[in-house]
């Protein structure tokens, strides 16, 4: 239980740190999915 306290005081504290920026200036935030294909395929045969 005292862990869960710890880990969640963290975060809110994180949070509210790094919520409040400079009057002068400008966040960018990006992001791009990849799809991949798969290009190897592994058989494995096994004998009882």
């Amino acid at each position: 239980m005292l862990k869960r306290t710890l880990i969640f005081s963290f975060v809110v504290s994180a949070s509210l740190a790094f919520g409040q920026g400079d009057s002068n200036t400008v966040t960018v935030t990006a992001s791009q999915s990849v799809n991949l294909q798969p290009d190897q395929v592994v058989f494995g045969v096994f004998q009882a």
